[in-house]
Order: structure tokens, then sequence, then C-alpha cells
């Protein structure tokens, strides 16, 4: 099959994004990590039938079909997205690919933005879940995540203070785990971002006899 292989501009405008740079060259398919590349994707999920067939289909027309991208690693070349385009073509010994030549952790991410912002599409709290991801375990700032995937800088803070929360709500004196819930919590600090005054309200929980709702509305 001789597909119609375009730049994938989408993707090249997102990697861009957080600076990682793309170069364009043809690769020996057989060199591909199929099982690599298939762990990589965004989500716990099979590839789409339906999505294969459609492609399979666009090639057959001759429709521009944009090209994958693939990071160079020591076990091979791993797709970072386009899975589904590759799964399409038959019979090809070589394809031409974006290359992107990265960090461990910005080939977390671009996997993650090409196979949700670029690809499928994710919702907006889906997103604020990735970037609290990207703060916490890959050590992006709240800045640099919020503007990565798209979300305000104060939906990511607010995700990593209920993470924070979360985090250290096992750790609270048992006295005060036995007339504040973790919902408690959550809910006064909603209204309470400052750490301060979040742990004044615990000490107000835990010494009086006033119910966490009461101090949620003081």
């Amino acid at each position: 099959m001789n597909v119609n292989w375009v730049n994938d501009d989408a993707a090249i405008a997102v990697l861009k994004e957080i600076g990682i740079d793309v170069l364009n060259d043809v690769i020996d398919v057989m060199n591909i990590d199929r099982k690599a590349s298939k762990e990589n994707r965004a989500r716990d999920i099979a590839l789409d039938e339906e999505r294969v067939e459609g492609f399979q289909s666009s090639m057959a027309r001759g429709l521009p079909i944009p090209k994958i991208v693939v990071r160079e690693t020591n076990q091979g070349l791993v797709i970072a997205g386009g899975n589904h385009r590759f799964a399409s073509i038959n019979g090809a010994k070589t394809i031409p690919v974006h290359v992107i030549n990265c960090t461990d952790e910005e080939f977390e991410i671009a996997c993650g933005l090409l196979n949700t912002v670029v690809g499928i599409g994710i919702t907006k709290s889906e997103r604020v879940k990735k970037a609290l991801d990207s703060v916490v375990r890959l050590g992006l700032t709240q800045e640099s995540a919020a503007k990565t995937w798209g979300v305000s800088v104060t939906a990511v803070s607010d995700a990593c203070r209920m993470n924070d929360i979360s985090r250290r709500f096992p750790a609270l004196p048992a006295k005060i785990k036995e007339r504040v819930t973790l919902s408690h919590v959550k809910s006064l600090g909603d209204l309470a971002k400052n750490d301060n005054v979040l742990r004044a309200a615990f000490a107000c929980i835990c010494e009086s006899k006033a119910t966490a709702k009461e101090i949620a509305e003081i």
C-alpha cells in the first residue's frame, strides 16, 4: 500500500510547547519495538479496531495520513504517538516518521499528550489529573504542567493541594481522625487554602464540640 504520509503539524506543535524538537526520517518497520510501543499508550485500553479499519480505508483512498512519532532507544524505536496508524499499515518495510530525542520524563509526557490532546481527546478533569501527575511524579512546576495540559494554574494548584491533604491525612493524630473524615478535611480545604488556617480548623474540630459544617461556615 502506497500511503500518503504527511507531517503531523498538531503533534509537532504540541511537542514544541514542551521543548521537544522533531526530526524527519525514514525507518525500517522491523526496528519498531511493538511491545514497548503498546505500553506507552496514554490509556490502558486495547487498540480500537474500528479506528484501525478507518485508517486503512483512508490509506487505500490516498488521503493524507499524519506521520507517527517515534523515539530511538537502546532497545529500538518506540512509538510515542500513532499506534493506530502503525497497526493500519500492511506490508510496508519502511515508513517516514517524526523522531524525537528526549528524556524519559519528557517522553512520558509526550506519550500522554500525543495520545490524548492530539489524539482521542480527554475531558478537562482528566487533563487536570494528568497535570497533577506531571507535578507530583515527574517534577514539573504547576505553571508548566498547566500549560502543557491546557488547564488553568488554579486548577492544578487546587489538585495539588487536595492531593497533599489526602497524602497527609493518614498521619494526623488519632484524636483528630476520630472526629474528622477525609471528606471533612477536603471540604475545609476548599474554603481555607492557607495551610495555617487549615491547621487551625483541625484544632477547632479536635478541641471543641463544633461540627465540621460549623467550622466550615466560620
